[in-house]
C-alpha cells in the first residue's frame, strides 16, 4: 500500500519495493519547513526535559496561556479560538459536527477531508479547483464547502478577493464554509494583513471555519499544535467533541513560545520564494512540466510518475506519489522544497534521469 502521507520514508521504499540505500537520503515528500528550528524550541525543550515532573502534570494553565496567547494575536476573543492536536483533529471534530451532511471538496486536495468526512457518513461532493474558479459551483447541494487555501498538493493559492467573494456567495446560498490555512505562513504575503483579514472575516462571516497549523511553519509534526477560528457558537460545538487533554504539555508550552517568531516566519517566507523560484527554473528549462505554487512545495507532471519515484528512491531522493489525491491519477510528483544544496542534488538528479530517458 502507499503511504497516505509524505514524510513515509521506509513505507514509500517499502511501497514501491526499493532497497533503501546506505548513504544518505533526503525527504523531498514531507513540506514542513526546512529551516533550522527557531532557537525559542531549543532552549524551551532544554528547559522542560530537565525538569520530569513537566510529564506528570496534565495541562492545564499551558492551555489557557496558549489560547490567551493565540486571542490576543489574532485580536479576537477567547470563545473564537480552539487548540487541536494539529489541523487533524480538527478535521474529525468537524466532521463528527458534519455527520450525514453535504459536503463538497474542492480537489485535487489533503486526502483527510474525504476520510473523516466518509467516517462520519458525509455524503462528499468532488469539486474540481478549476469549477471553483469559473464559478460553476452549484451550492443547493451542498451544507458545507471545503476549501484547503494555500491548498495541498498543488501549492496554488486564491488571492484575498477571490477568497472574499467565495465567502460572500457561500453566505448567500446558506453554505458552511470551512477554510484550512495550514500553508499560509509561507506565502509572501504579509502575515498580519493576513491575520487581520482573517479577524475580520471572522467577525463578520459567522458561517466561516479557519483552521491553522503551527506544525507546518515550525516543523513540530512530532509534537503537532493546530487551532481554529470561528464563531463562538461553532467552537462550542466542536470542543464538547474533543477528547479531555488532547494537546499535551510540551505542545502547548513550545506553542507559547512560538507565538512571537515572527522573525523566523518572514525569514521563512524570503527563503521560499526565492528557491522556489530558483529550482522550478532549472527543472523547467530541462523540460520538466512545473505547476506554478506559492508556498514551500510544488507538483511536477509526468506520465512516469512511479518511473520517476523510483528512479530516485535508488539514488536517496524521497518524492511524493499522489495516487490518493481526487484528478491527478498518480500522474505528478510532489516535492518539498528542503536546504538549498540538497535542492540541487535534486535537479542534478532529474536532469540525469531525463538524459536518461532520451538516449
Amino acid at each position: 500500500m502507499m503511504p497516505l502521507h509524505g514524510a513515509s520514508i521506509e513505507a514509500t521504499y517499502k511501497a514501491y519495493d526499493v532497497a533503501m540505500p546506505k548513504g544518505k537520503i533526503i525527504d523531498f515528500s514531507t513540506n514542513t519547513n526546512s529551516l533550522t528550528l527557531p532557537e525559542s524550541i531549543h532552549k524551551e525543550w532544554q528547559t522542560m526535559t530537565k525538569d520530569i515532573q513537566c510529564i506528570n502534570q496534565y495541562p492545564a494553565s499551558e492551555y489557557e496561556d496558549l489560547l490567551n496567547a493565540l486571542a490576543n494575536n489574532h485580536d479576537m476573543s477567547q470563545d473564537q479560538v480552539m487548540i487541536t492536536n494539529g489541523t487533524n483533529e480538527a478535521i474529525y471534530l468537524l466532521a463528527s459536527y458534519l455527520a450525514g451532511a453535504r459536503v463538497g471538496i474542492i480537489e485535487p486536495t489533503y486526502p483527510e477531508y474525504l476520510r473523516a468526512m466518509s467516517a462520519y457518513d458525509a455524503k462528499c461532493v468532488h469539486i474540481d479547483w478549476k469549477e471553483l474558479a469559473q464559478g460553476l459551483v452549484d451550492f443547493s447541494v451542498l451544507d458545507t464547502l471545503i476549501l484547503c487555501n494555500p491548498n495541498n498538493p498543488t501549492g496554488q493559492y486564491m488571492n484575498q478577493d477571490q477568497l472574499g467573494y467565495l465567502i460572500e456567495e457561500t453566505k448567500k446560498n446558506h453554505v458552511q464554509i470551512i477554510l484550512d490555512q495550514a500553508y499560509v505562513d509561507f506565502l509572501s504575503l504579509r502575515t498580519q494583513d493576513i491575520s487581520d483579514l482573517a479577524k475580520e472575516w471572522i467577525k463578520n462571516y459567522p458561517h466561516l471555519i479557519i483552521l491553522r497549523s503551527l506544525t507546518k511553519i515550525f516543523k513540530i509534526p512530532g509534537i503537532r499544535l493546530g487551532y481554529v477560528m470561528g464563531n463562538p457558537q461553532v467552537i462550542k460545538q466542536l470542543q464538547k467533541r474533543q477528547p479531555s487533554w488532547s494537546v499535551n504539555r510540551l505542545a502547548l508550552s513550545i506553542g507559547i513560545k512560538l507565538i512571537d517568531e515572527t522573525g523566523y516566519i518572514e525569514k521563512t517566507k524570503v527563503y521560499y520564494r526565492q528557491e522556489r523560484e530558483r529550482i522550478t527554473k532549472i527543472l523547467s528549462s530541462q523540460g520538466w512540466e512545473v505547476i506554478p505554487s506559492e508556498v514551500n512545495f510544488f507538483m511536477i507532471k509526468t506520465e512516469e510518475a512511479d518511473k520517476l519515484i523510483r528512479w530516485c528512491l535508488k539514488r536517496g531522493l524521497v518524492l511524493r506519489h499522489t495516487k490518493n489525491h481526487q484528478g491527478l491519477k498518480g500522474k505528478y510528483v510532489r516535492i518539498g522544497l528542503q536546504r538549498p544544496e540538497e535542492n540541487t542534488v535534486l535537479t542534478h538528479a532529474f536532469s540525469e534521469y531525463r538524459q536518461t530517458i532520451e538516449r
